[in-house]
């Protein structure tokens, strides 16, 4: 979560509100220092984002596994001037993401799966999106989903590292 403009709102001596945890993110921006806001399990992001942040603030949330965006939705719910970087790799939830997105300049949805290398993995289509995954499902996972995890397609996804994707899309 990057500030694009301004500086976090009730700050605490170090710069972040108090009840947030910060780290430096390595290897993801370890050429930038960046920090990174971690949630804490007893918290909605949304809610800590909010009070990270003014709501009239121009922030930048990077949606990792966006599906079909109701995340991403909820951020701009509460933040209107937020730059969105909704990343999303499985076809079908991507082209629901995709529609949502349209007419939302602030959202900019990127159908990729992240990874450490470029690389291109075969995902698993199931019979209920949420399970799909570059993962086979286990004996497991089927048996507890009732056969929603149940394969029934496969497709080839590009991988690429998030550094990249972000700095294609201008984040620095």
């Amino acid at each position: 979560i990057l500030p694009r403009t301004g500086g976090p709102h009730g700050a605490s001596r170090s710069g972040i509100p108090s009840g947030l945890r910060t780290s430096h993110a390595r290897p993801l921006h370890a050429n930038r220092g960046a920090r990174m806001i971690h949630r804490l399990p007893d918290r909605d992001a949304v809610e800590m984002l909010a009070r990270a942040f003014p709501r009239a603030s121009s922030v930048t949330v990077v949606d990792v596994g966006a599906h079909t965006g109701k995340f991403s939705a909820r951020v701009l719910a509460v933040f209107p001037n937020a730059r969105i970087i909704a990343i999303e790799p499985s076809p079908e939830p991507f082209e629901m993401l995709r529609t949502w997105a349209e007419g939302r300049p602030g959202v900019t949805p990127v159908q990729v799966a992240l990874g450490a290398e470029p690389a291109t993995l075969r995902m698993a289509i199931t019979a209920n999106p949420m399970l799909t995954s570059v993962l086979s499902p286990t004996a497991r996972s089927s048996a507890i989903s009732g056969g929603a995890a149940e394969v029934v397609s496969e497709v080839t996804v590009a991988v690429r590292r998030l550094d990249d994707v972000l700095a294609e899309h201008g984040v620095e």
